[in-house]
C-alpha cells in the first residue's frame, strides 16, 4: 500500500509539471499549486512508529535488585559467637577453687623435729673405744710416756680433764670405733709391759 500510494503521488506530480508544458508548446513550466506530498506520510507514520520494546527491559531490572538483597538478610551466625563465648566463663572460675587446698598442703611439711632428735642422738653412735695406759698430775710424766708408746708404734695421745678440783692428764691409745680393735691393742701393751692397761670409752 506504501509504494502505491508514493508512485501515484510521484505520477501526479509529473503529470502536473509536463502536462502543461505539452499543451502549451512553449516549454516553460506554468505555475500551479502542487499538493503537498507529506499527507501521504502523515498516514503511514503512526503505524510504522508504534513498537512497544522498551517496557519489558524495564521488568526485568527490579528483579535482579530483588535477588542480590536476599544474601545480606542471612544473619544466623550470630547466636552461636554468644554461646561460645559463654563457655570461657566457666572454665576461668574453676581455678579459682582449687588454690586454697595447695595452700592447706603447705603448711604440712612444718613436722622436722624427728631430725633434730636424730641429731642429738647421733653422738652417742660415734662414740668410739680407747685403751688408758696411765694417769698422771704432771704432764711432764704424761707427756714421757707418750713419747715412749709413739715410739713402739702405738697412737698415744694425752687428754687433760678437770675433777673434784684437780687436773688430771690422762694417756690413751686410740680411738678406734670397734671394740675388738681396742682389745686387739689392749694385748699387744701388757706384751709391751704396760699391766695396767684398760679399755674405755671416748670421749
Amino acid at each position: 500500500m506504501k509504494q502505491r500510494l508514493i508512485g501515484a503521488a510521484v505520477l501526479l506530480a509529473l503529470g502536473v509539471i509536463f502536462i502543461p508544458m505539452i499543451l502549451d508548446g512553449t516549454g516553460n513550466p506554468v505555475l500551479r499549486e502542487i499538493p503537498p506530498i507529506p499527507q501521504a506520510l502523515d498516514a503511514v507514520d503512526p503505524r510504522t512508529l508504534v513498537i512497544p520494546k522498551a517496557p519489558p527491559m524495564q521488568e526485568h531490572r527490579p528483579h535482579v535488585v530483588q535477588k542480590s538483597a536476599r544474601p545480606y538478610n542471612v544473619q544466623p551466625a550470630t547466636p552461636a559467637t554468644t554461646t561460645a563465648s559463654n563457655k570461657p566463663v566457666i572454665s576461668e572460675e574453676e581455678p579459682t577453687k582449687k588454690p586454697p587446698v595447695k595452700t592447706q598442703q603447705a603448711t604440712k611439711p612444718k613436722k622436722q623435729p624427728s631430725s633434730a632428735q636424730a641429731t642429738a642422738a647421733s653422738p652417742e653412735t660415734i662414740r668410739a673405744w680407747a685403751v688408758q695406759v696411765g694417769s698422771f698430775n704432771t704432764s711432764d710424766k704424761a707427756l714421757k710416756l707418750r713419747s715412749t708408746l709413739r715410739s713402739k708404734g702405738f697412737k698415744a695421745y694425752v687428754e687433760k680433764i678437770r675433777k673434784q678440783k684437780k687436773i688430771y692428764y690422762r694417756v690413751r691409745i686410740g680411738p678406734v670405733l670397734n671394740r675388738n680393735d681396742a682389745d686387739n691393742s689392749l694385748k699387744k701393751l701388757k706384751k709391751a709391759g704396760q699391766k695396767n692397761a684398760y679399755v674405755v670409752r671416748h670421749p
